[in-house]
């Protein structure tokens, strides 16, 4: 399985903690989220905010001197980062969210809220590792025409909780005077590879459920199924869960015959 480590995953996730944001600063994180990359094609806020941006998105639920504040306490926890620019409109300086922002954002936000940041973040190696690789903008865009970004959105946060869940025990392990451990890339791949076989066979298996329901005799599927199977990158993981089913299933006859 080919996947996305063009500068290093877990280099972006160096010295990743599990942190508890009050509700203000998770919103702020949230609402920085939601200002896209540039080169998504999804608009969103805009690319970057500032502090003064911020307190009008807000509508006055903290003052610009509190949001200021807040937005310094994020950049300084490597949340969010400046924007270089070299005119800033009445000296305003602009934030974006950096992938430890992203990373906390999912942890720390409700799953009903999600995707739009995995639209307007697709490029981002996080998103583009755990999401991308395995499907095509397509399909991801009918998820939300079907009403099922839910699955994904599940499937998203259970990969930074479980990459979250490694780079603790390394760091506990180096704690009790153990020798140094890092997350490699490759654990990410491997990851990623088996949990995205778990969000299949539970699109799969739903889907045939619904589709053999006496009940819903209209109802097709809650997933975009047309999509998929046309879907070069969804299509060839499918199979080679059949293959691997196929193989092991013999082998467990050969061993019970």
């Amino acid at each position: 399985m080919v996947y996305v480590m063009e500068d290093g995953f877990m280099s972006q996730l160096k010295g990743c903690k599990r942190l508890v944001l009050d509700k203000n600063n998770s919103l702020i994180i949230k609402m920085m989220c939601l200002a896209a990359e540039k080169t998504t094609g999804h608009k969103g806020l805009g690319y970057g905010l500032s502090a003064w941006r911020m307190e009008r998105i807000l509508g006055g639920i903290l003052a610009y001197k509190n949001v200021r504040v807040r937005m310094i306490k994020l950049r300084n926890l490597g949340l969010i980062e400046e924007i270089k620019e070299k005119k800033r409109y009445r000296k305003a300086i602009k934030y974006k969210v950096t992938t430890m922002g992203l990373f906390q954002n999912i942890l720390n936000n409700p799953l009903s809220t999600l995707f739009p940041d995995l639209l307007l973040h697709k490029n981002n190696i996080l998103i583009q590792t755990f999401l991308y690789q395995f499907f095509e903008p397509e399909s991801i865009e009918k998820f939300r025409e079907y009403h099922c970004t839910s699955y994904l959105d599940k499937y998203i946060r259970r990969c930074c909780e479980l990459i979250l869940d490694a780079i603790e025990s390394n760091r506990l392990v180096e704690k009790r005077g153990g020798r140094t451990l890092n997350v490699p890339d490759s654990y990410i791949g491997n990851l990623a590879e088996e949990e995205v076989k778990r969000l299949i066979l539970t699109i799969v298996t739903i889907s045939k459920d619904v589709i053999d329901d006496p009940d819903t005799p209209d109802l097709k599927s809650i997933f975009p199924i047309e999509t998929l199977i046309k879907d070069k990158k969804f299509m060839p993981i499918l199979e080679k869960m059949k293959k691997d089913f196929d193989d092991g299933y013999q082998r467990f006859q050969s061993v019970i015959s």
